[in-house]
């Protein structure tokens, strides 16, 4: 049995896959959210996935791998150690000082960081892209921080991105996308776009699915895939990278470890339906090979502290995240947006001040 632990309204990732590609593969399935397995008393022996790792709180994070130590003890077969495994800051500065990404990643409340311009800002634990258009500058970048702490996002789980662009000389972007799966490596898309910022496929055409195809189908990159994926400490997830013109070595945007593995058949045209259905035909061997067979329970010990510390984050996180539906809400309503165009002229002089205010406060939360 194969237990899929993920946070709430996160489970859609595997679970289209299961009812739309892999009806087989269901049974062996079980999804679990995180809070039940890591308060659970025991848990049965199988193969767990410790998925959606950059979405859990500290005391999550530090439960989750308590628990991973005590099934591994057991037997178990584990994917990602909640602790080891490099989340995205960690994973893109490392690569950077390896000299394998040309670019920078730095924390948002930290200025004395140097930066090369542009620059985009986004969320540490969320896969939603670029919060802002490119960045040209300090002064524009103090404004986009002035205005995402309006908005309530905490500037400490706030990244600034240096951009580095993989863009064909006919100003194409292409994003290769890949699965690790317990050592496996099976390559997924590759979508391509005339925006610098590639959420999906927006160029679509004979072509540009022959080369998707023949990337599925020959897995190019595998050994610098293998090598990044080993470099990260994951077992489980998806790499979402480019390719520079020059032939030089791939660039990482990130790796999701809560990947969406494959929309629903109706998301897609029939023009991209070989690429899907060649992925779905060579990732489920690959799910299939990690399978175990369990048998029996294996006591879970946390201690109550730890326990009591992780109601104490969520309490706090259900409360800021009513507050960012709220702001949501309001900055988007006519009223605001009527004196946010009247005020912004005004406010602009005062950027980097209100820009250094809100650092010092992300500073003091983290301390």
């Amino acid at each position: 049995m194969i237990y899929y632990l993920v946070t709430p309204n996160y489970e859609h990732t595997i679970k289209n896959y299961l009812a739309y590609w892999a009806k087989e593969l269901e049974p062996r399935f079980q999804i679990r959210f995180y809070d039940d397995v890591l308060r659970a008393r025991e848990l049965p022996l199988g193969t767990y996935i410790f998925a959606d790792l950059e979405r859990l709180l500290p005391a999550e994070t530090e439960i989750a791998a308590r628990v991973w130590e005590q099934l591994n003890a057991a037997g178990a077969r584990l994917l990602n150690h909640p602790a080891r495994t490099l989340k995205r800051y960690d994973l893109l500065t490392m690569l950077y000082q390896k000299g394998r990404n040309r670019f920078r990643v730095v924390r948002a409340n930290d200025r004395t960081a140097p930066l090369n311009f542009p620059v985009f800002l986004r969320e540490e634990g969320e896969h939603s892209g670029a919060l802002t258009v490119l960045l040209k500058n300090r002064h524009q970048l103090d404004e986009a921080l002035v205005g995402v702490t309006f908005r309530r996002h905490r500037l400490e789980t706030m990244l600034v991105v240096e951009y580095y662009s993989t863009a064909t000389k006919d100003g194409i972007f292409k994003k290769y996308s890949s699965f690790m799966v317990g050592g496996r490596v099976v390559p997924c898309h590759v979508d391509c776009s005339r925006a610098w910022m590639v959420k999906d496929t927006d160029i679509v055409d004979e072509g540009v699915m022959a080369e998707e195809l023949g990337y599925v189908q020959n897995n190019p990159h595998r050994e610098w895939l293998e090598e990044t994926f080993r470099l990260a400490g994951v077992d489980y997830g998806r790499i979402d990278y480019g390719v520079p013109e020059d032939g030089s070595m791939p660039q990482v945007w990130e790796i999701n470890t809560n990947p969406v593995v494959i929309l629903t058949p109706d998301h897609y045209q029939e023009i991209h339906m070989p690429v899907k259905r060649t992925f779905a035909a060579h990732i489920k061997p690959a799910f299939e090979a990690i399978d175990m067979d369990g048998g029996r329970m294996v006591p879970i010990r946390v201690e109550p502290e730890l326990i009591r510390r992780l109601d104490r984050e969520q309490a706090e996180q259900r409360k800021f995240r009513a507050r960012r539906r709220f702001m949501d809400d309001l900055v988007r309503s006519k009223p605001v947006l009527m004196v946010r165009k009247v005020l912004r002229p005004m406010m602009t002089p005062f950027a980097p001040l209100l820009a250094r205010i809100s650092r010092k406060r992300a500073s003091d939360r983290s301390n």
